[in-house]
């Protein structure tokens, strides 16, 4: 059963970039951006269960990472003091097992509930 499922948000995660596209959305520079940005944002899903923390990315061809919650050794969570006032961050997630980071998504809502709840299932069997 999943408990979170989220995307990165836009205009939380970086309002200032959101607000210089609308300014340039006259010029059609701007349609552009946020056009990518929301396909981006929109392709880009983290999907948290009792198990498992999947984040899955893409349109028409998809890449899937998933991280046992048993397996995970570091959760990070990084927030700009704006982030932290939009209630947006970055959670990267590590295991031993990897050297390089396993999952790290940003802009994505709430990140320490999702935090908690991950670590709310890290020793359940």
């Amino acid at each position: 059963m999943v408990k979170f499922e989220e995307h990165p948000a836009m205009f939380r995660a970086n309002p200032f970039g959101f607000i210089g596209a609308l300014i340039l959305a006259p010029f059609g520079i701007g349609l552009i951006i946020l056009a990518v940005w929301w396909l981006k944002c929109y392709s880009t899903t983290l999907l948290v269960d009792e198990n498992l923390t999947t984040v899955k990315r893409g349109i028409f061809s998809r890449t899937t990472t998933e991280v046992r919650h048993k397996d995970i050794r570091n959760i990070q969570i990084q927030q700009s003091f704006f982030q932290r006032i939009m209630g947006t961050g970055r959670i990267i997630l590590s295991t031993a097992a990897s050297e390089e980071d396993d999952i790290d998504i940003q802009g994505i809502a709430n990140p320490e509930e999702i935090a908690r709840v991950i670590r709310q299932y890290q020793n359940v069997d």
